[in-house]
């Protein structure tokens, strides 16, 4: 029998949890907050034994979906298809220039497809989503 223990934890404090010895347990973060969170290897497997202690953490960075359409310098027209990235994401934009792109805070710019970059505002917000709108690829 599978039994589930939930509880909740506060970020960026340090939490002692007894377990019993003896277990072998798989445990789960997921966020709950309105704010988009990417936990980096959310489930751990875990192996206890009398006496001993684990110390485990876990990489958790903020994140915002940007919604925004890309179009070229100078002639303003949009950049259909073209793949818009950051580090390791990225996404295709569409027959009219739109995308939207999940991205850590601290991202200052764009590429597309290696022509070249776009200079993203200040995504620092509260909010899970910030939409940028027109964006000149520069």
């Amino acid at each position: 029998e599978h039994q589930r223990t939930i509880a909740l934890l506060p970020a960026n404090k340090k939490v002692f949890v007894s377990l019993p010895g003896f277990t072998d347990q798989n445990y789960t973060l997921v966020n709950l907050a309105t704010s988009d969170y990417l936990i980096k290897e959310p489930v751990r497997h875990i192996t206890l034994y009398p006496g001993n202690i684990g110390y485990y953490s876990w990489s958790v960075e903020r994140r915002v979906i940007v919604i925004g359409r890309v179009v070229a310098q100078g002639s303003g027209h949009a950049l259909t298809n073209t793949w818009i990235h950051a580090e390791e994401n990225g996404i295709f934009s569409d027959d009219e220039g739109n995308f939207q792109l999940e991205l850590p805070l601290e991202t200052l710019t764009l590429k597309a497809d290696g022509l070249c970059q776009i200079k993203l505002p200040n995504l620092n917000t509260d909010k899970a989503y910030l939409y940028i709108g027109d964006v000149t690829c520069s």
